[in-house]
This record gives structure tokens, sequence and C-alpha cells, in this order.
């Protein structure tokens, strides 16, 4: 059975996993979890290297987080104390509230009316079969074509679902 190196840094540490950011806490169950059902791998299994790979990424995580709590000093015996469960956290509520974001309803699709016939033209000189690239439209009509459908002066462009950027005339 796989021996967890995570564990081993928590006894060595003297740290209670009730102490640990939950974010920790989510990984050491999922890395136990992973060593209930595949710990009696062989190392060159990759569920085996899952583990460890899983395990590691929380050894790091509890030692970037040993590094990152401050320590002080004990006045009156001149200790180190690294015990964040004693150590007061400075919270202050934030003087500037967020504004709501304010949703913008669609607007649907405008038809632009046109009697330019050269334009129609142009773009059906640039149709491959019935269909032609967005960017070359938005270079045709000097912006970009509306979404979901373009109407010009009797001729109807439709966006292709999943078409990467493809119009088609309707």
């Amino acid at each position: 059975m796989y021996k967890a190196k995570y564990e081993d840094l928590i006894t060595q540490e003297e740290i209670e996993i009730d102490e640990l950011p939950s974010d920790i806490i989510r990984q050491i169950k999922g890395c136990k979890k992973l060593i209930e059902t595949h710990g009696e791998s062989q190392p060159e299994d990759p569920n085996y290297i899952a583990i460890t790979e899983k395990d590691q990424k929380v050894c790091d995580m509890i030692n970037k987080w040993l590094d990152d709590v401050p320590e002080d000093d004990d006045e009156e015996t001149g200790e180190i104390i690294n015990d964040p469960v004693k150590k007061k956290v400075d919270t202050k509520v934030a003087e500037h509230v967020a504004e709501p974001i304010k949703k913008e309803e669609p607007k649907p699709a405008q038809t632009i009316q046109t009697d330019d016939t050269a334009v129609i033209e142009r773009i059906k000189s640039k149709l491959k079969g019935a269909r032609i690239h967005e960017s070359e439209l938005t270079e045709i009509l000097g912006k970009k074509p509306n979404q979901p459908e373009h109407k010009l002066n009797g001729m109807r462009l439709r966006r292709v679902f999943l078409g990467n950027g493809m119009y088609q005339v309707v």
C-alpha cells in the first residue's frame, strides 16, 4: 500500500488537518481517494504515477502554506510561534461596494437596406458553393456582419453553426 508523503509532513510539522486551508483539505481528500482505489499499483503503473504526482502537489501546497504563515515571537520565552490558529486575522470591511453589472439585452439582427447591387455582386463572386467566410464578408461590407443573420437587399446570409466563421446564402 502506498504511504503518502503529505501525512509524514503533517506529523513532522505537527499540523492538524483542520488548521489547513480548505483547498488543501480538498486535495488531501482527493489524494486519499486515489490511494484507496489504486494504492496497490506497481511503480510503473500510470495510476501509481498519478498518486505520487498528487501527493507531491499536496506536499508543495502545504509547504507553500507554511512559508506564507507569518512567524511571531513569543514575548516570554523568545520562541517562534508558528501556529496559524492562535493568530488573529485582521478583517476589514471593504469601503467600496461594487456596483451591480447591468446586462444589456441582445439586439435582434438589423436589416441593412442598400440599393447597391455591386455589394451583392462582390459577395456572389467570393462565394465558395453557397458559403462565404466572415472575414471576406467583413471586408466587402466594411463592418462585421450581423449575427445570426445578415440581410442585404434581397440576399440573406445566415451564420453556419460550427462552420468556422462561415455564412451561407439562404
